[in-house]
């Protein structure tokens, strides 16, 4: 997840918190008909922000996980094409294709 949509999940759930906090700390007469739709229509306003928000998350996390599905299968590419490749070198090649597994793995942890 990237921090800037973390920072704005962040930020809606604090104004909720907020927003619970406040309404018990107001006086009777900012409790009326008309202050309560007003309440409701800006209430309304923020859960579709809120939807929002949360798909551009989801949308986030999608991209990361679509990201690494794609080095995955290129890194898989990768490694079949240098079997074949090795494959036509005989047995020069077969001894460097049994040192490719351990290659890989060392690579992959960032050694």
């Amino acid at each position: 997840m990237s921090p800037l949509s973390f920072a704005a999940f962040v930020a809606v759930l604090v104004a909720t918190l907020a927003g619970f906090r406040l309404q018990r700390a107001l006086p009777e007469t900012f409790t009326d008909d008309a202050t309560a739709g007003n309440v409701r229509s800006v209430l309304a306003m923020l859960s579709m922000l809120t939807v929002v928000v949360l798909g551009f998350v989801t949308a986030d996390a999608k991209n990361s996980f679509d990201h690494a599905a794609r080095i995955l299968a290129d890194t898989a590419v990768r490694m079949v094409s240098i079997d074949r490749i090795l494959a036509d070198f005989g047995d020069e090649g077969a001894r460097s294709w049994s040192q490719a597994p351990s290659f890989s793995c060392s690579t992959s942890r960032g050694r």
